[in-house]
């Protein structure tokens, strides 16, 4: 499935995998190492939460 766009549909995948929701992240080379590291940790304390 292809969305507006004529990019891929991510919610297709996302439905098909059983996934009910998911965090698409979008570092850009204009941002700070800090911020990057703002959002990385959080980040890696859901992954070790592991899935519910």
């Amino acid at each position: 499935m292809v969305g507006g766009r004529g990019e891929p549909d991510p919610q297709v995948g996302r439905r098909r995998l059983g996934v009910d929701w998911c965090l698409r992240l979008s570092p850009h080379y204009c941002n700070t190492e800090e911020e990057v590291d703002h959002v990385a940790d959080p980040v890696a304390g859901l992954a070790r939460r592991g899935r519910r």
